[in-house]
């Protein structure tokens, strides 16, 4: 172990298993040269795990108060940097004194300031960018429109995103939930509720209600299908569903429903066991929902019984 009096401007250090000098200098904020300087003895090629050295105090690099020291990589541009920090370029090179932007280099150290503090607007809530993700991913697993997405993050390029980036994710879907029918769904956050258990919105509406019958499952859709006044049109699609563990039928109307039944469909999902209101016991659940939104109102809707 080196035994000669610490040189002033320096600290000690026990050499450990993996250090280089390069990855020292990256700690410490200096140079392998300024390193070399201050430890004479020691093999720069050979570092012995367990031995002494002195690493200088004095910070070399750039001052970056409050900021983040990047070391420059192959292929790094102070575009792509300033996508990856979410900083402008103009203030990574205000940081850096002197720095040529069109030829950075490589193993230079330079400050990114820390950019501004990005809040999610009221309505919306922060996602942060997972390896791998793409905008379409993530409009499809939080049940978004991608249009959507895209207008809720205007300055975000949507070819270009970095892992650790934050993103603003509009809060779509509310949850509508039902003490007295015993379940809940999502639905568009701008519909409201028009009276109990009927919501409307820009884009459609939903009511919810239930059935007392001794009929089978497929014998009560079939009555709500084929009513005389054809509220589903006079050809209407009935298909077999489960929903959250239940036996069900999602009716979707014909081309011919009539206009004022407002592209209505139906789901009829039998209870896990039957609920009671007003001393009365009802067997099956009914919803009807604007076409487009029955298929989330379907994947969505858990009984709470």
């Amino acid at each position: 172990m080196n035994s000669y009096n610490r040189p002033q401007g320096t600290m000690p250090y026990v050499i450990k298993a993996g250090d280089t000098l390069y990855k020292l200098a990256m700690e410490f904020n200096t140079t392998v040269d300024k390193i070399i300087q201050y430890n004479p003895y020691m093999n720069p090629d050979y570092l012995i795990v367990g031995e002494k050295m002195y690493i200088p105090t004095e910070s070399v690099h750039t001052p970056c108060p409050g900021g983040n020291y990047h070391i420059i990589k192959s292929g790094d541009t102070l575009y792509k940097l300033a996508q990856q920090y979410n900083v402008s370029i103009e203030s990574i090179i205000e940081a850096n004194s002197g720095i040529n932007p069109n030829m950075l280099i490589i193993g230079k150290v330079i400050c990114i300031p820390i950019g501004p503090k990005e809040e999610c607007p009221p309505g919306s809530t922060p996602y942060t960018i997972q390896k791998g993700d793409t905008l379409y991913q993530i409009s499809k697993k939080h049940r978004i429109p991608l249009n959507d997405l895209l207008k809720a993050n205007p300055t975000v390029d949507p070819y270009n995103l970095q892992v650790g980036q934050k993103i603003c994710i509009p809060n779509y879907w509310a949850t509508f939930q039902s003490e007295l029918f015993k379940v809940e769904f999502l639905y568009p956050s701008d519909w409201s509720m028009v009276r109990e258990n009927y919501y409307e919105g820009p884009s459609g509406y939903f009511s919810v209600s239930a059935i007392d019958s001794d009929s089978s499952l497929i014998d009560v859709c079939k009555e709500e299908a084929y009513q005389p006044i054809l509220q589903y049109g006079s050809k209407p699609n009935i298909s077999s569903i489960k929903v959250d563990g239940q036996e069900g039928y999602i009716t979707i109307p014909s081309e011919d429903q009539r206009i004022e039944m407002d592209n209505q469909a139906g789901l009829i999902i039998k209870y896990p066991k039957p609920i009671k209101i007003n001393d009365t016991e009802f067997n099956y659940l009914i919803i009807w929902v604007e076409k487009q939104y029955a298929t989330i109102v379907q994947q969505s809707l858990k009984f709470i019984q």
